[in-house]
């Protein structure tokens, strides 16, 4: 199933294996098995000077000094931040794939990458890991460069104190290393550290030319290269064929001048006419193995000459120990490029195209784009997006396919009408509904011209193109909210459902259910959205299953059945973890269990899975999610307490609603801001935002008994709020009983409620004693059934004084009542979680999971003994880190056990 991290080139994540000239370097590396590692250790010395032996060595050294090491072979193509990001996530992944997962998801999102977000989930993860984690760097300056250093300073600033940080580059990279030599925390090496000493210097050359010079020998060539094991090498080389070795010795100078005149003259031009030509030619490859070589050479013979040239010792790798992929030395494969284009001028372009259909061949299309890219040919470059573009799209992966089709020029998108077609996919689900009318306005021109020469799209049929195009339109309607719009399309998902298609006959089922959900048409919307749900399944769509699962959660929220929706945004997010779906709909599915949990008033639970997947939201899915998880973290805020950052949330969502669309989202956000801040006492402030939004308080109601609209329903609601906090019950309730009454007619009962205890205030305040408490009752009759605990509390103090009238009514659950009313205690004499007795710190099965970790349990693997996802893991964690009041694993358990909880592993 295609993903970033599928993507991704394995034999990259482990060093190299070394050739025959792998000297051990015991010297250095008893310095890290004594000194260890520092927060940056950093290997700098120019070509040739064995930093990746070095490295390798150090790698595997690890485990002797308790460091768990990953590794990254860096190469130019992964200065693109998206690149080194997915990399460098990918080797913490190796380690324990829970390490990395959410900034992973995130990162697949995101059109406009957010690479300080992807690290501060990266770092969140760190931070719950126990192990001390060592990630490898090699040939870091192939990706130095402002963008790739502000990445990973940030990382340094941030990582916890059991992260490690091991560079190799061939220059001082533009990191922060004159801050961390001042702290203490950089261990470098440079040239000097790294020449063989005269010891190391006679154990290679003995090594490698057994016992046949002497001491005298052996001293010259350690002068001569001045320890260079680059140099040393090419010594031994020239000697397996010099006919006189004293002669050789005395005329070598070892400097880099020569070795590369040494590499054309001696190395390269003494190998026969077959060889030579196989190396300049496979010299073009970032990896190689012998299939890719016959495609890029025309051969067929060059498993063989593999082997000979690693017997040879021609700086050539194994990258694996089945030696099935090799790499050359770096200083050998830039010599050998350069070599070939003052040889063999415009011949490379050739060689990358060839190199590009055999990665195509073996589907690996991020290589195959790579190669043909470089190639110049784009034509074959939107042949290849266009044959893995669908299957990208549904998992999720928008902004991979965005980026694809936006690195081609013009002039072949163009020709490709299916290109700005899945542009335009992509753009609306990454909520760029503006960009996606320019893309589906541009694929409409190209595919009428076409039409009228007579030719064809592809295999598809006029009426798939224009079904596919009624989906688009549909699409970019429910980008900006716009749910009439996508109702007055009067699209069937039968229309562009044939066998072929179900994918997008599966999306606009999904839009459409959301469209009638929005405008109050329930039983249709259920009807659809599982249809969609059913048509994702059978299309192996997991992206599409998880939409389709929230959007009937969506559906069950909007009537107040919030133990329905938990159930259906649990189902979305065990698919999403199951199926290796991406971000966006692990996000929604999160993200919306949380604005739940936060109703039954498990705050901490709630802001778990509502704070780090919102980032993700910001990038690709709808708004209306994005916005109640925003709110919902306000709530969460003010709450605790922190007014200031539950402002923080309430400017962001104006930012997010501030564009010329989502005006549904837009009155909700204003109407909780407003409420926040009257429960506050802060009038003026409340009245500023109103003149902002140029929204007249002296108006008359603007809702009707018989019809829900969300904007004029909350405008009447918000109006109601400020006669109340005035203490005008009764001009309040000329606003609050037609919404009342609206909401009642289209079965919200979350409305409902909320909209009841308002209308009691006012009554209250009018002196209907009666009528207040009679209404106050219902409220607690509906609530009591799903559990609502929240729309009573965030009300604020007035509430409590209207419940309090209930006492000893024989109608009200007494037990509920007394919860809702322990809610409005302060929280160390109230427990206040939704139908949970007082209990220990930890819930039972925080506590297992503790006990687990204090086992010395992987993530992984308390997952599989509790049988839950790995997520749920790395919740459970953050929530008894904060809990106890530490920030890694050992804390937490020192701590558990001097408070002695109940721990069951």
């Amino acid at each position: 199933m295609p993903s970033l991290q599928n993507d991704l080139i394995l034999t990259k994540l482990t060093p190299p294996l070394g050739g025959r000239a792998m000297q051990p370097r015991r010297r250095l590396n008893e310095l890290i098995r004594r000194e260890g590692l520092r927060k940056l250790t950093l290997v700098a010395a120019p070509a040739g000077f064995g930093k990746t032996t070095l490295m390798a060595q150090w790698y595997h050294a690890m485990a002797e000094v308790g460091v768990t090491p990953c590794w990254v072979s860096l190469a130019a193509d992964d200065r693109e931040l998206r690149s080194f990001l997915g990399y460098v996530i990918g080797a913490l992944r190796g380690i324990d794939p829970s390490i990395g997962s959410d900034a992973a998801e995130l990162l697949e999102s995101q059109g406009n990458i957010q690479p300080q977000k992807v690290i501060g989930r990266l770092v969140n993860d760190l931070v719950s890991e126990g192990r001390t984690v060592a990630l490898f760097l090699d040939d870091y300056h192939t990706v130095d460069g402002p963008e790739v250093g502000a990445v990973v300073a940030t990382l340094l600033a941030l990582a916890p104190a059991n992260f490690h940080l091991v560079i190799a580059s061939r220059s001082t990279p533009g990191l922060p290393v004159a801050t961390l030599r001042v702290r203490g925390e950089l261990r470098e090496l440079g040239l000097a550290d790294l020449r063989f000493d005269d010891a190391e210097t006679e154990r290679f050359l003995r090594a490698e030319l057994g016992g046949r010079l002497d001491g005298q020998q052996v001293a010259t060539l350690q002068e001569r290269t001045e320890g260079w094991a680059a140099g040393l090498q090419l010594a031994t080389l020239a000697l397996r064929d010099a006919g006189s070795w004293e002669t050789f010795i005395s005329s070598f100078s070892g400097s880099l001048r020569e070795v590369a005149d040494y590499l054309a003259a001696d190395v390269l031009n003494r190998q026969r006419a077959d060889v030579r030509d196989f190396l300049l030619k496979t010299g073009v490859l970032d990896r190689l193995n012998a299939s890719l070589c016959d495609a890029v050479t025309g051969r067929t013979d060059s498993h063989h000459l593999l082997q000979e040239i690693e017997a040879d010792g021609l700086f050539i790798l194994p990258l694996d120990r089945e030696q099935k992929w090799y790499r050359y030395h770096h200083l050998f494969s830039d010599f050998l490029r350069q070599h070939l284009d003052r040889s063999h001028p415009g011949m490379a372009a050739d060689l990358y195209g060839r190199a590009g259909r055999w990665f195509a061949a073996a589907n690996l299309p991020l290589e195959a784009v790579t190669y043909v890219m470089k190639a110049g040919d784009y034509d074959s470059v939107a042949a290849l997006v266009e044959e893995h573009a669908h299957g990208m799209l549904k998992v999720g992966a928008m902004a991979r396919v965005e980026d694809w089709i936006g690195r081609l020029p013009l002039s072949v998108i163009e020709r490709r009408p299916r290109l700005p077609l899945f542009r335009c996919w992509a753009l609306f689900h990454m909520r760029d509904p503006d960009r996606a009318v320019t893309e589906l306005r541009r694929a409409e021109r190209m595919i009428a011209e076409r039409q009228a020469r007579g030719e064809s799209i592809g295999n598809l049929t006029p009426t798939q193109i224009a079904a596919e195009i009624d989906a688009l339109r549909a699409g970019i309607a429910i980008a900006c909210d716009d749910v009439e719009a996508v109702l007055d399309l009067s699209i069937e998902p039968t229309d562009c459902a044939p066998k072929d298609r179900t994918w997008i006959g599966a999306v606009t089922a999904n839009i459409r259910g959301f469209a009638l959900s929005a405008c109050g048409r329930f039983a249709e919307a259920r009807e659809i959205l599982a249809r969609a749900r059913e048509m994702h399944r059978e299309d192996d769509a997991p992206f599409g299953v998880v939409y389709a699962d929230c959007f009937l959660g969506l559906v069950e929220l909007a009537q107040g059945h919030l133990h329905a929706a938990a159930a259906r945004f649990q189902q979305a997010a065990d698919i999403a973890d199951r199926s290796n779906c991406l971000a966006p709909g692990v996000a929604l599915a999160n993200v919306l269990r949380g604005t739940v949990l936060y109703e039954w008033n498990r705050i901490a639970d709630a802001e778990g899975l509502i704070a780090p997947y919102l980032s993700i939201l910001d990038e690709c899915g709808h708004v209306e999610p994005q916005v109640m998880g925003y709110l919902t973290m306000a709530r969460i805020k003010d709450s605790q307490g922190r007014h200031g950052e539950a402002r923080t949330y309430h400017d962001r969502v104006r930012e997010i609603c501030g564009r010329k669309y989502f005006g549904r989202q837009r009155a909700q956000a204003l109407h909780d801001e407003l409420r926040a801040l009257l429960l506050r006492g802060d009038l003026e402030a409340a009245r500023e935002r109103l003149r902002e939004e140029q929204i007249p308080l002296e108006s008359k109601p603007e809702s009707q008994p018989g019809s829900w609209l969300r904007v004029t329903a909350l405008h009447d609601v918000i109006r109601a709020r400020f006669r109340i906090f005035d203490g005008q019950g009764a001009a309040a309730l000329l606003l609050l009983r037609p919404v009342l009454a609206a909401a009642r007619e289209a079965g919200r009962l979350q409305r409902v409620i909320e909209l009841l205890l308002l209308t009691a205030e006012a009554l209250r305040q009018s002196g209907e004693i009666a009528q207040a408490r009679a209404l106050v009752r219902e409220a607690v009759l509906l609530g009591e059934s799903e559990r609502y605990v929240r729309h009573f509390l965030d009300e604020g103090p007035y509430v409590r004084d209207l419940l309090r009238m209930l006492d000893r009514d024989p109608e009200v659950p007494a037990h509920y009542l007394r919860q809702l009313l322990a809610g409005f205690e302060p929280p160390a004499r109230a427990d206040v979680a939704a139908g949970q007795p007082p209990r220990d710190l930890l819930s039972s099965r925080e506590s297992n999971v503790l006990g687990l970790m204090a086992a010395g349990k992987s993530n992984r693997t308390i997952a599989q003994e509790l049988a839950i996802t790995e997520n749920t893991v790395k919740w459970h964690i953050k929530n008894i880190f904060q809990k106890l009041g530490v920030e890694n694993r050992t804390s937490a358990v020192l701590a558990a056990q001097q408070m002695k909880p109940v721990m069951q592993a």
